[in-house]
């Protein structure tokens, strides 16, 4: 339905209406989980801060990528785009949540220990 309606305009739009369509669904089952879980639903929403702080960061480079690499092939852009975001997400990740990262990691190695 959405390729039908946005036919007319570029790529961009089909894809903000899905984000847009995307989010408004998100809301309730945010709550819902953060209910199950027992957690306050602003705590839960709060966890979510640095993931979407990375995709934020992650949208900005690809949009620089875009800018600058306007005459690139289109093969060569979209490589360096999906490169580009890998590295600014995960560095994004790294650096700001590094803390909960590494007690992760030590979830994982403990479950890993034999008894």
């Amino acid at each position: 339905v959405y390729v039908l309606l946005f036919n007319g305009m570029c790529s961009d739009a089909l894809m903000l209406a899905l984000v847009a369509i995307n989010y408004s669904m998100w809301v309730p089952p945010l709550f819902i989980v953060a209910c199950i879980l027992g957690l306050p639903g602003l705590r839960y929403v709060g966890s979510l801060a640095v993931p979407a702080l990375a995709t934020g960061f992650m949208l900005m480079a690809v949009e620089a990528v875009r800018f600058v690499g306007a005459g690139w092939a289109v093969e060569l852009r979209l490589a360096a785009s999906i490169l580009i975001a890998m590295a600014v997400y995960a560095g994004v990740i790294l650096v700001l949540a590094r803390d909960q990262l590494l007690r992760i990691r030590d979830v994982v190695k403990k479950r890993r220990q034999p008894a």
